[in-house]
């Protein structure tokens, strides 16, 4: 099934809302990192048995807010986790939480630039392709490429192919974007 239609006009990949709680001591069992459009910081890697890794958090999730405030700078983020107590609520983008995601390459998808340069929209799965055996949607975001975050198209097909060289399997972080179907094409 070929799914595509996705409106030029959408890139707002949304955000959702997750509460996460935190130990008596220390943090939540996040590294993150500053990102090149400082908007957010990107998740570089997640403490196994840690309290991000039991609320779903991921390599490659760009977290927005803590407790309602804009942070975009690792430093000020890390401090306004230490400086919660008991839950620590997060603003991470994506409409719907990431999800990891395993498949052969090429992928068969056509990827765009988001404007605000989370992740990379996922506009168009080709027939026959390992996306369109249900991997991924038309409206996806994929947020990081064999545990790399990426911001542009770009560097995601860089990161593809990398891989792809290398005749192995791809792992994605995708979340789920506010997307605009254009109902005049089949999807």
């Amino acid at each position: 099934m070929h799914r595509s239609g996705l409106s030029q006009s959408s890139s707002d990949v949304g955000s959702h809302l997750l509460d996460v709680r935190k130990p008596l001591r220390g943090g939540i069992g996040l590294t993150l990192i500053n990102r090149e459009s400082r908007i957010g910081c990107a998740i570089s890697d997640v403490d196994p048995g840690g309290m991000g890794e039991a609320a779903g958090l991921c390599v490659g999730d760009v977290i927005l807010a803590i407790d309602g405030s804009i942070q975009n700078e690792t430093i000020a983020m890390s401090n306004a986790i230490a400086a919660a107590s008991g839950l620590v609520s997060l603003e991470v983008a994506g409409a719907m939480p990431s999800r990891r995601v395993r498949s052969a390459l090429p992928l068969g998808v056509t990827l765009r630039s988001t404007s605000c340069r989370v992740g990379v929209l996922v506009t168009e799965v080709s027939p026959g392709g390992p996306a369109s055996r249900g991997a991924l949607v038309v409206g996806d975001i994929i947020l990081a490429v064999n545990g790399k975050p990426v911001e542009t198209a770009e560097r995601a097909l860089k990161e593809l192919g990398l891989k792809d060289a290398a005749n192995k399997p791809c792992d994605l972080v995708v979340a789920g974007a506010l997307v605009t179907i254009d109902p005049a094409t089949t999807c």
